[in-house]
């Protein structure tokens, strides 16, 4: 089975974190491991398996990952073997982040946000073609995060900076 995540619902939902996003998906059990990491479950098993794009990484067991969504366009979750598809992975099933690409019009965002415990977050998407009659897009998202937590003094604050270019070597 597969489930996606477009990037209309990750809006919609007000969804920051990979983990936030992993838990609204259907058939994945979301929870925080002693150390506070987060640990995603399918079919009775570990989910270790992370692309990026399509293409695989490499974590070892111990590092779950908690992405900013941000960067993303969408998720993608096979929950099941993915071997059966690359020759390789756990039983549990795969996670997918696929990311957010130039446009062939000029499109923008801003979006702000504020919550509890002083949980105060800017993010800002911007892309569209560039030159050589469209051939050459672009596309820049960024993220500034601050936020508190109930104990002291504990805080966190974050910055994600995003870019890239496609060209159009052909027509086609």
């Amino acid at each position: 089975s597969v489930t996606v995540l477009t990037s209309q619902a990750i809006e919609d939902q007000g969804l920051t974190m990979m983990s936030d996003a992993m838990a609204k998906t259907p058939g994945i059990v979301a929870i925080t491991d002693g150390m506070g990491n987060p640990e995603f479950h399918s079919r009775g098993f570990v989910i270790n398996n992370y692309q990026i794009d399509g293409l695989g990484t490499s974590y070892d067991s111990t590092f779950r990952p908690d992405f900013d969504l941000a960067i993303y366009d969408r998720l993608e979750v096979l929950r099941g073997a993915e071997g059966l598809f690359s020759a390789a992975g756990e039983p549990g099933g795969t996670i997918n982040l696929a990311r957010k690409r130039p446009t062939d019009e000029l499109r923008s965002a801003v979006t702000l946000a504020y919550g509890s415990w002083n949980n105060r977050r800017l993010e800002a998407d911007i892309g569209g073609p560039l030159g050589f009659d469209g051939r050459l897009r672009g596309r820049l998202v960024g993220v500034w995060q601050d936020r508190d937590y109930f104990y002291k003094p504990a805080d966190e604050e974050k910055q994600v900076l995003y870019g890239i270019l496609e060209y159009d070597l052909t027509p086609s």
